[in-house]
C-alpha cells in the first residue's frame, strides 16, 4: 500500500496529492489518485459530502525543492523538439507557472 497520510477535507490544502481513489457514498468516482489538490476541488469534494482524503505525506521544503526542479527538467525534455517555436515556448512558460503556482500554494518553497 502507499504511504498516505488521512486528512479531514476542513484540512486538506491545494496542492497535496491524492494517493487513493475517491468516491461518494453512492461508489461514483469523484478523484482518482495522483489528483493534486486545488481548493475548487476541496469545496467540490466538501459539498459532495466527502469527509477525509488519503493524502501524499507532507514534504520537507528540500524535497519540494527537488520536486520543482523534476517538473522544470520534465518540461524542458517534453519541450526540447520544439526549438524556439513561440507558442511552444509560452505554452511550456504557462505550463512552468502552473506548476510553480500550485507548489507554491502547498508551501513547498519551490520557484
Amino acid at each position: 500500500m502507499t504511504n498516505s497520510e488521512q486528512v479531514l477535507i476542513i484540512n486538506a490544502e491545494a496542492g497535496r496529492v491524492v494517493v487513493q481513489d475517491v468516491a461518494d457514498a453512492k461508489g461514483n468516482a469523484l478523484v482518482a489518485a495522483g489528483t493534486v489538490l486545488t481548493e475548487r476541488l476541496i469545496a467540490q469534494l466538501q459539498r459532495r459530502g466527502i469527509e477525509s482524503l488519503a493524502l501524499q505525506p507532507s514534504c520537507s521544503p528540500e524535497d519540494q525543492a527537488a520536486r520543482g526542479q523534476e517538473i522544470e527538467q520534465r518540461l524542458d525534455n517534453q519541450f526540447s523538439q520544439h526549438g524556439a517555436d513561440p507558442t511552444m515556448q509560452r505554452l511550456k512558460q504557462l505550463l512552468t507557472d502552473y506548476h510553480r503556482r500550485d507548489l507554491t500554494e502547498a508551501g513547498d518553497g519551490y520557484g
